[in-house]
């Protein structure tokens, strides 16, 4: 199905963690996508095709083909399946897509492609489907380095074309194959991975992540509702700045730019999943907003990339966004990067290649419920989308810019030329 209803994620421990797959149509056997552990936790996402069947959910079952007991959700998320049917969640054998009654959000966002990932050449053995980035493959299932694979064009395939890439490592590093879809083809396989050659050296020894980039001259947020160009004498009152340990500097309003100043160390995560190696003094400037928006910001970058920050969207330390342009000493060398932090654990979404080195880059966020879609620019017209990732934030939440330096990096300098808010 190209158009899917929904969008199934499932794992198989509590809280969405452990092994994971992705489902977009009926599954008579969970074993054929690499489940054999038991189901404890799922996310049910309304998907493009919705809009055509309102009334679809999901319906689980505890004997194969789509047979035996039963029960139904809807969309959301379901931490613990156990709390929903008792003693049922880890029997569940085979999942079926059906309309029993009528549901609503969340929605899962725009789908460009459609990846299937096959366990062996000649698209054989388990399976697993892709509809987003994902940073490390290890939870799906399949082994380090897949044996074929074959992209659709999805729902909502862009006007001009779509890039994927497989990296060899995980976090969207290493080398990479990239499979290029053009709007008159509808589809592209790759038979024989391992044997396919990467953009540089040979073959890929794994495949560890995979970044979907697509590119658009169109927004649905369109109507420009802030702009602060900052050339006045005074800042705007509505701008909050925060700089918890006085580690950056900012210059004052009135030259037709912001620039942040960030000692070494200075970062905006909390560590590894053990709270160490983190950092929250990153200094931000940040103001209020609420409902469905866009944010947008210009940088200038140096010619020896000492820049590394961007925009933010901020609820609180248990739930914000990042997407900024790396120094040129950072692992992505200039590159722009896009982050999710959830309770606390930060999650890679996606990266945007080639714009390491333009004269300014252009940053975009947009929010449409609890979807936020990331976007990056050379000219402010063109945007090559970082990635899409769903976080759940309440009304209001604060928008603006940040600078950091982490790790052992040397100090870095970030200039804003403007932020603006776009309403629909």
């Amino acid at each position: 199905m190209l158009n899917p209803r929904l969008i199934i994620e499932v794992y198989d421990n509590v809280n969405f963690t452990g092994k994971k797959a992705i489902i977009v149509n009926p599954v008579n056997n969970v074993a054929t996508i690499g489940m054999q552990q038991p189901i404890l936790s799922a996310k049910v996402y309304r998907g493009p095709g919705s809009t055509e069947s309102e009334n679809y959910k999901v319906i689980f079952h505890d004997a194969p083909n789509l047979q035996g007991r039963k029960f139904t959700l809807g969309p959301g998320y379901y931490p613990n399946l156990h709390d929903i049917v008792y003693n049922f969640g880890e029997r569940i054998v085979s999942i079926n897509i059906a309309p029993p009654m009528a549901s609503t959000a969340p929605s899962y966002g725009a789908i460009p492609v459609i990846i299937d990932l096959f366990e062996k050449p000649g698209f054989q053995g388990l399976q697993t489907t892709l509809v987003r980035d994902i940073d490390n493959t290890d939870a799906l299932g399949l082994p380090g380095l897949p044996g074929s694979l074959r992209v659709q064009k999805g729902p909502n395939f862009p006007t001009t074309m779509c890039r994927i890439h497989f990296y060899e490592g995980a976090g969207f590093e290493g080398r990479d194959v990239h499979v290029e879809l053009k709007p008159y083809e509808t589809g592209r396989d790759i038979p024989n991975l391992p044997r396919q050659p990467a953009t540089s050296g040979g073959p890929l020894t794994a495949l560890k992540s995979v970044n979907i980039e697509t590119w658009t001259n169109m927004s649905p947020f369109s109507v420009m509702a802030y702009n602060d160009a900052f050339n006045q004498a005074e800042m705007n009152p509505r701008w909050q700045w925060t700089d918890p340990k006085g580690a950056g500097a900012a210059n004052k309003p009135g030259q037709g730019f912001i620039e942040m100043s960030c000692p070494q160390g200075v970062g905006l995560w909390h560590g590894n999943p053990a709270g160490q190696g983190g950092n929250m003094e990153a200094p931000r400037l940040l103001r209020p907003v609420t409902g469905d928006f866009a944010i947008e910001t210009r940088l200038y970058v140096t010619n020896d990339l000492k820049e590394h920050g961007g925009l933010l969207v901020w609820k609180d330390e248990n739930a914000y966004i990042r997407l900024e342009k790396t120094s040129g000493s950072h692992s992505f060398r200039g590159d722009a990067r896009y982050l999710a932090h959830v309770n606390k654990i930060v999650a890679m979404a996606g990266r945007s290649i080639g714009l390491a080195r333009v004269p300014a880059l252009y940053l975009k966020i947009e929010r449409e419920g609890n979807v936020f879609t990331g976007l990056a620019s050379r000219d402010g017209t063109n945007w090559q989308t970082c990635s899409i990732v769903t976080v759940a934030m309440t009304d209001p939440v604060m928008v603006g810019m940040y600078a950091m330096a982490p790790g052992d990096m040397p100090p870095t300098v970030t200039r804003f030329e403007y932020f603006r808010i776009y309403r629909k």
